[in-house]
């Protein structure tokens, strides 16, 4: 038979006529109620006039970036030197305070062979901060030397630390050593390996051409050597060095002086030395100014310390209560200034967050007033 037109509750199929159920209807209400629904709130969500975005895909969305950089735990590996030299003392002093300070940072006194040592494992990526001297971070910076073939960009200077003289001491008992010239067939502690005393003293007496012996003893191991009459001289950069202050207490010392002709051959061949005086009481009994090469001392640090980490560090330096307190653990904190001129003539690339740090606090921080103390008379 022929199919009758489509009537309310039928559907045409085939040209067969379907007759729903009861619960069908109901079912088709249903559905299209809630697709009429639907439209209306999807159309009355937007600005009239506009036609709603498409969804974007899940991958897409990102989550809302916090604000200011997360300062994630730490654990800072600090390279300072053997027991007994002056690194290692004054990273012991300051490690606790920063790790008290900062939940987030743990700072570790690692003992290393020094300067040259500290250098060496900043560029390996061994260590994150240490303390070094001028003259091994130039040439851990340029690729000189020991420092050949390493990652030389790695290093960058967070602040100066201080001063460093380079000398030669000898027992005041010692009557027959008073120059430089004299220690020629003599034995002398140069330094640890790996340190900057060690690396300074063998520069100088290489560009000098004097002939010693040379015996490579960690600081406490030289002192108890000179002492017993094994040496008859010991390099040390820094002052105090903790060995060679117990020394000026119990056995005595003196500084052997430079001549002019020996300055001049030595800064005519390594610019990173410069001329300049001990001052009289730096140790007990040394009582004349004396005349000896100097380096200065930075304090360095990876390229990839994150800038929180070494604002931090700075940020507790110098604070005036902690840098008192720095001073009053261990004299060489008493020389520490920012010195950002000394920092941009090093030939070393400074940390961007400790540039920023310096500029920033000039009218925060007295800077003048940091530095000051650091020669105290050991005769008074």
């Amino acid at each position: 038979m022929t199919a009758k037109p489509v009537t309310k509750g039928k559907i045409k199929i085939k040209g067969e006529i379907k007759v729903f159920s009861k619960k069908a209807k109901m079912l088709v209400l249903m559905l299209t109620m809630l697709m009429v629904l639907s439209v209306f709130i999807g159309c009355s969500s937007q600005p009239s006039g506009q036609s709603a975005p498409q969804e974007k895909p899940k991958e897409e969305v990102k989550a809302e970036e916090p604000k200011g950089e997360v300062k994630k735990p730490i654990e800072i590996s600090w390279g300072s030197s053997s027991a007994g030299g002056g690194y290692y003392y004054a990273t012991g002093v300051l490690a606790p305070i920063v790790s008290e300070k900062y939940d987030y940072i743990n700072v570790t006194n690692i003992a290393t062979g020094a300067s040259a040592d500290n250098v060496k494992r900043i560029l390996l990526g061994e260590l994150d901060f240490g303390m070094a001297h001028g003259s091994n971070a130039w040439e851990g910076a340029n690729g000189v030397g020991q420092f050949k073939g390493l990652e030389t960009d790695n290093i960058r200077i967070v602040s100066y630390y201080m001063p460093g003289p380079h000398y030669f001491v000898t027992l005041t008992k010692n009557k027959g050593i008073n120059s430089l010239k004299d220690l020629e067939g003599k034995t002398i502690a140069m330094g640890q390996p790996g340190s900057g005393a060690q690396y300074n003293s063998d520069v100088i007496i290489d560009t000098l051409g004097y002939k010693v012996k040379r015996e490579y003893l960690q600081f406490s191991d030289a002192g108890r050597a000179l002492a017993d009459g094994q040496l008859e001289a010991v390099g040390g950069t820094g002052i105090p060095v903790g060995a060679i202050s117990e020394l000026s207490e119990t056995q005595g010392v003196k500084i052997i002086p430079f001549t002019d002709e020996e300055m001049g051959k030595l800064l005519a061949a390594h610019s990173f030395y410069y001329d300049d005086k001990i001052p009289a009481g730096a140790y007990k009994g040394i009582m004349e100014p004396v005349r000896v090469p100097f380096v200065p001392f930075f304090i360095i640090a990876h390229k990839d310390v994150p800038d929180y980490v070494v604002e931090d560090v700075l940020t507790t330096i110098y604070d005036p209560e902690v840098y008192k307190k720095l001073g009053d653990g261990y004299g060489q904190w008493k020389f520490t200034r920012p010195g950002l001129d000394i920092m941009k003539n090093s030939g070393v690339k400074i940390h961007p967050a400790a540039l920023k740090f310096f500029e920033d606090n000039v009218n925060k921080y007295n800077f003048d007033d940091y530095g000051n103390e650091g020669w105290v008379d050991k005769n008074k």
